[in-house]
């Protein structure tokens, strides 16, 4: 009876997860339509396998339901797994306007109301001539260099094509092409039915003058997909091709340097933690992302790194992707650098500021990034400025000038009558300090002697391995794994000096040779151009700061020998 009622339970959780986890989702495959063509509604339902049909109803009273069909997907990312129900209805607008998609029903759950923008007719002057049509056409006549244009190349059909079809792909000498969206629906023209299939590209020019449009071909025949017309060749045979056309380009607005034409464009300043509790020697990475709509984010140019004295910068490999959509080519470029303070202070960051050239609105524009000031702190284990010494006691005398000096001999104080006993006393106490002071310098001397020799030989417990590590990196030429091993050893090595920071070793050792060598190590971690590294320098100059090496230095004043 108790199993019984534990699996009852463990079906009633697994149920409430289910409709926990399950979501529904609606979106259309387009913005924009005509009140002659169809497009695709999406509805998906997540989590659930089992989901209950759609109530389509509501999308009648605007829209023709021409088709619905019905996936399941089911996939396992990251030992995750994910499924998911969708439903694609296939409409058409009855009439033109914005029109609202109404909220959905699945089960107990409802999609969010969805806009589309209908337009009026646009086959009115466009009616393909016979039952196949192919055209070419461009966003605009005329762009400037490095614009984007954007090209549509469109496949009407009012006959069942046959498979193994060809269209020509747009290749264009003197621009750079890029393919951003393929797909097909249908649009009626003229009370006839159209499959339309439509490719398109951005273009960017890459000079200017004229730009000429090939001519793009398109081989095919009349039929249908079935099984059995795969063996009838009686179908008509099709050769269509778009007309040529020739484009202005405009050459770069002047006072452009760099010339950089976009819809839109943003610039966003990231760090990866606040650089107002930056320390000395440690290091913080900005982030600068630049976003232009209209634009590869090949196009996009860099972003120096200022000179400042009291901060290094070290800049890493940027990250440049590109997304597309029917719309056209977003670029995005991530500029990532690793700032490290050298000294403590405030320290101003100047404003970031990228002039571009506004294409929607023919004018320029700015993005910036405001200045902002750094306080850097001052790096763990550095000492505090020294205090001016002040005096308490009486001021010293001053000796009167030699003119007023007398010739006339002084006359000797009048001593007291126990003079002579007071004088011995003292001589006494005189001699047997000095007896006592001899005695204890040569026990010293004796101690001083054991403790160099121990020194020589003694080493933390912890520095040996962490300067294995340091040898195994170094020897490796792993700049990454040398410089969180140095730290490490340095820790291990001078315990009392607390190093937070290689800059903390740097001060503690006050050894320009351990400094070049960090320096050329950070310069190998976040230089563009990676280089090889020979870690056999840092090695070297380590090693001559071991316990017992001779050279060690504690603070910034070497250790003395106690006596010679």
């Amino acid at each position: 009876m108790r199993g019984r009622c534990f699996v009852w339970l463990g079906c009633v959780l697994a149920l409430m997860a289910t409709h926990a986890l399950a979501g529904v989702s609606a979106a259309t495959d387009r913005s924009t339509v005509s009140v002659t063509e169809t497009f695709e509604l999406h509805i998906k339902v997540d989590g659930a396998m089992n989901a209950d049909e759609p109530v389509l109803d509501p999308l009648q009273q605007d829209f023709e339901i021409l088709s619905t069909s019905r996936n399941h997907r089911i996939s396992l990312i990251q030992g995750q797994r994910e499924s998911y129900t969708e439903w694609v209805v296939v409409l058409l607008p009855k009439r033109s306007g914005t029109l609202r998609i109404p909220p959905v029903t699945v089960g107990s759950d409802t999609t969010e109301a969805l806009d589309l923008s209908v337009t009026e007719d646009l086959s009115t002057g466009n009616t393909p001539s016979g039952d196949v049509s192919l055209e070419l056409t461009t966003d605009a006549s005329e762009v400037h260099v490095q614009q984007q244009l954007l090209v549509t190349v469109r496949l009407m059909h009012g006959v069942n094509l046959a498979s193994g079809a060809t269209l020509e792909e747009l290749e264009i000498p003197g621009a750079v092409v890029r393919k951003i969206d393929e797909g097909s629906h249908e649009q009626l023209v003229g009370g006839r039915r159209f499959g339309v299939f439509e490719r398109r590209y951005a273009v960017f020019p890459q000079k200017s003058g004229e730009l000429e449009l090939p001519v793009l071909r398109f081989r095919g025949s009349t039929g249908s997909d079935s099984w059995f017309d795969r063996f009838d060749n009686s179908g008509r045979q099709l050769r269509l091709q778009t007309a040529s056309r020739v484009l202005r380009i405009l050459p770069p607005e002047q006072g452009a340097s760099p010339w950089i034409p976009a819809g839109n464009l943003s610039i966003v300043e990231t760090w990866d933690h606040s650089p107002d509790s930056l320390r000395a020697g440690e290091s913080a990475t900005r982030s600068i992302t630049i976003t232009a709509e209209g634009l590869t984010g090949a196009q996009i140019p860099p972003i120096p790194d200022p000179d400042l004295p009291g901060l290094r910068f070290y800049a890493d490999k940027p990250e440049i992707s590109d997304t597309a959509s029917a719309t056209g080519v977003t670029g995005t470029r991530v500029q990532r650098v690793a700032v490290i303070a050298q000294q403590s202070g405030d320290i101003n960051l100047p404003e970031l500021r990228v002039r571009w050239w506004d294409t929607a609105h023919n004018r320029f524009d700015e993005a910036v990034v405001p200045a902002r000031s750094l306080r850097v702190l001052p790096g763990a284990g550095a000492p505090s400025p020294a205090a001016p010494l002040t005096t308490t006691g009486p001021e010293p005398a001053t000796a009167a000038p030699n003119a007023a000096i007398s010739d006339a001999e002084p006359t000797p104080p009048a001593l007291p009558a126990r003079a002579p006993v007071a004088w011995m006393t003292a001589t006494a106490a005189s001699l047997l300090l000095a007896v006592f002071f001899a005695i204890q310098w040569m026990r010293l001397r004796g101690v001083a002697r054991v403790v160099e020799t121990e020194r020589a030989s003694l080493v933390p417990e912890a520095e040996k391995p962490a300067f294995a590590r340091l040898e195994t990196a170094c020897q490796a030429a792993d700049a990454s794994g040398a410089s969180a091993a140095l730290l490490d050893w340095a820790r291990a090595a001078f315990p009392e000096a607390s190093a937070r920071s290689l800059a903390d070793l740097r001060a503690i050792t006050g050894d320009q040779a351990m400094g070049a060598a960090v320096d050329a190590m950070m310069a190998s971690r976040y230089a563009v151009e990676k280089s090889p590294w020979d870690g056999n320098t840092l090695l070297s100059v380590a090693a001559r700061h071991r316990p017992g090496s001779g050279h060690r230095q504690d603070g910034k004043t070497a250790l003395p020998k106690l006596y010679a």
